[in-house]
């Protein structure tokens, strides 16, 4: 609960500042899935039923080739346009809610009580202006985009496969829900101890960077900077 909590502000920020950007470039991602499963499912009906049209010559005659083809063509370039316009919408849309942050970030640091707090631990205002800020472009792109296009491609299969089995369709949903859910959290709540501990021993090494570099003057002055 406390870590929703603390990402509730980006949250709000990421809906309020340019939601439809959002929802088009999650709405292209989904996109480029259906079509390729749509894709993947017509080239291989087509393909069998080619060779069994071809074992009789009657029905080899009769078979139609134009508009399988016809189809696979139109969602090889749904795909195709689909992809190029998700990658287009979706970075340019974390590119400026990252700048809205940073923008954020730096009139919160402009308050004196914040920037005299900051002034004593310059590696903090390194740290979250680079690694902090640079790493919530994840929550967009490889978090809530990829969600967006699985739900909506287990939503499709799910009712694919449930026209043909319930049984089927049910242990599907159940096999990806776990594996695409039940197993990511686990592995996150076992890796945040170890990944807060990364950040912390990152944040101080850049602390130790900094203060050698602010110190330069008087190691020169003492002779104990190596040439």
């Amino acid at each position: 609960m406390n870590r929703l909590r603390d990402i509730l502000p980006v949250l709000r920020l990421f809906l309020g500042e340019r939601r439809l950007v959002l929802a088009m470039g999650a709405g292209l991602a989904a996109l480029t899935v259906l079509a390729g499963m749509a894709l993947l499912g017509i080239s291989g009906w087509f393909i069998t039923a080619t060779a069994l049209a071809g074992l009789v010559p009657a029905t080899a005659m009769a078979f139609d080739v134009f508009a399988p083809a016809a189809a696979i063509r139109l969602l090889a370039l749904t795909r195709t346009g689909a992809r190029y316009g998700e990658r287009l919408v979706t970075h340019d849309a974390a590119l400026g809610l990252l700048a809205g942050l940073r923008e954020r970030l730096f009139r919160g640091w402009a308050q004196p009580g914040a920037a005299r707090a900051l002034r004593a631990r310059p590696a903090r205002l390194l740290f979250r202006l680079t690694a902090d800020i640079d790493a919530l472009d994840s929550l967009y792109l490889r978090i809530a985009v990829p969600l967006v296009a699985s739900l909506a491609a287990l939503l499709v299969l799910a009712l694919t496969l449930g026209w043909v089995s319930g049984a089927l369709a049910l242990a599907v949903v159940a096999v990806t829900v776990l594996a695409g859910v039940v197993f990511p959290l686990l592995a996150g709540r076992r890796s945040a101890p170890a990944a807060r501990r990364r950040a912390l021993a990152i944040e101080a090494l850049r602390a130790r960077v900094i203060d050698l570099v602010a110190g330069q003057t008087e190691l020169a002055m003492a002779g104990r900077l190596m040439p």
